[in-house]
């Protein structure tokens, strides 16, 4: 709820944008953190502050643990070029990826951690209390799932590497 409130206040003052992203990136930082744990967070941030360098990409793709999936990184690659802005489609994109891959046979997860990854400020107005914490529960499981997800969503926020470098894409719901 603190995120959201953040992601969605009036904004006051020649500062007050710089003051949100700031607020809103740390965050958004500690929640990434918690999830993926703080190696993926170092690399994570290596990568949003040069995301055109081939070395820190690749990096941020050895973070995401697929055992001998390794063309589930390399679909996800090429899939951020090519999604739109559509949640509901992106979702479906993912889910049939991480089947195919053998990463996740359950949509619902799936568009759990894309979710998770993409818009974790709006996750209270999708899910239910205790289905997300069901979800949230089942993802843990799964770091290559949710990690996939999160590569995705960075991939795709900057897919056009300028600044400003996003930690969210902005998809629609």
């Amino acid at each position: 709820h603190l995120l959201g409130s953040w992601e969605n206040a009036r904004l006051y003052g020649p500062l007050a944008r710089v003051r949100q992203e700031t607020v809103t990136t740390s965050l958004l930082a500690e929640i990434y953190r918690r999830l993926y744990g703080a190696n993926w967070t170092r690399k994570e941030t290596a990568f949003r502050e040069n995301p055109a360098s081939p070395s820190v990409v690749d990096a941020l793709c050895k973070a995401v643990p697929v055992d001998q999936r390794s063309d589930f990184i390399s679909a996800l690659r090429r899939g951020s070029a090519e999604i739109g802005d559509d949640m509901a489609a992106t979702s479906q994109w993912y889910a049939g990826v991480a089947e195919r891959y053998n990463v996740s046979r359950k949509p619902e997860l799936c568009d759990f951690a894309l979710k998770l990854a993409s818009q974790p400020h709006r996750l209270s107005e999708t899910f239910k209390a205790g289905e997300m914490k069901n979800l949230l529960n089942q993802v843990k499981n799964k770091p290559a799932l949710v990690r996939g997800a999160r590569l995705l969503v960075l991939l795709s926020a900057n897919r056009d590497r300028a600044p400003p470098k996003r930690m969210l894409p902005r998809w629609k719901s």
